[in-house]
C-alpha cells in the first residue's frame, strides 16, 4: 500500500511538471528556464564559495616618512555557509596582500573567520578578523638588515556591492599589527578596492537560477 502511495505521488509530480514544460512551449521557447523555476521548490543557498582581486594600497610603509605608501594587489577566497536562523553568514577567508614600493615590499598571508550580513539585498557589509605571517623585504639596506617576518594579525571589514549575476564590486579596509626584530612595531592600514565573484553551491533550484 505504501509503494502505491508514493508511485501516485511520483505520477501525480511528474504530470505537474510536464504541464509546465508543455505550457511554456506553448508560449515560447525564451519562458522555458522560468516556467521550469516555478515548477521546483524554492529555498535558501545553503553555502557558496568567492573569489576576489584588486588594487590595494598600504600606509605607512616601514622605515618611511608616515606619508609614503605602497602599491600593490590583494587577492583570496571564502568559503561561506549560510543558516536560515542566522541573521548573518560565517565563512573562513584567505588572503594574499602583496605591495611593493621604492624602499621596501611587504608580503602578507592570512586566514581566519569573516561575518557578513546584508542590507537592502544588494549590500553585503561584513567583519573579519585574520591571521597570519607576514615578511618585509628592504630595497635600500645600508646596514645590511635584508628584511624581517611577523606573525600578523589584521581587523578591518568592508563591503560586497551586487553588480550583476554572481559579481560584486569589493571596497575593504584592514588594519595589520606586526612585531618585527627588536620588538619593533609596524601597524600599516590597508584599503582594496576590486571585484569579487561568487560561485553558488545549492541543494536546490529556484527561479532566479533559470535567468
Amino acid at each position: 500500500m505504501e509503494i502505491m502511495k508514493i508511485m501516485k505521488l511520483l505520477r501525480r509530480n511528474a504530470l505537474r511538471f510536464g504541464g509546465w514544460i508543455a505550457a511554456c512551449g506553448l508560449l515560447g521557447m525564451p519562458t522555458i528556464s522560468r516556467c521550469v523555476a516555478q515548477a521546483l521548490p524554492t529555498a535558501k543557498k545553503s553555502m557558496d564559495i568567492s573569489v576576489f582581486g584588486g588594487y590595494e594600497n598600504a600606509n605607512p610603509v616601514y622605515g618611511e616618512p608616515a606619508p609614503a605608501r605602497n602599491d600593490g594587489e590583494g587577492f583570496g577566497f571564502n568559503i561561506t555557509r549560510y543558516f536560515m536562523k542566522l541573521p548573518v553568514a560565517p565563512s573562513l577567508e584567505g588572503r594574499v596582500n602583496l605591495t611593493n614600493g621604492a624602499y621596501v615590499k611587504e608580503r602578507t598571508y592570512l586566514t581566519g573567520l569573516q561575518v557578513q550580513g546584508n542590507l537592502f539585498r544588494y549590500l553585503h557589509p561584513y567583519a573579519n578578523f585574520l591571521i597570519g605571517t607576514g615578511t618585509i623585504h628592504f630595497n635600500i639596506h645600508p646596514t645590511g638588515y635584508l628584511g624581517d617576518n611577523s606573525i600578523v594579525e589584521s581587523y578591518g571589514g568592508g563591503m560586497d556591492i551586487d553588480l550583476v549575476h554572481h559579481f560584486q564590486a569589493k571596497v575593504d579596509f584592514q588594519y595589520q599589527s606586526w612585531t618585527l626584530g627588536h620588538n619593533v612595531s609596524f601597524a600599516p592600514t590597508i584599503l582594496l578596492i576590486g571585484v569579487n565573484y561568487r560561485i553558488p553551491f545549492r541543494d536546490y533550484s529556484k527561479q532566479s537560477d533559470f535567468r
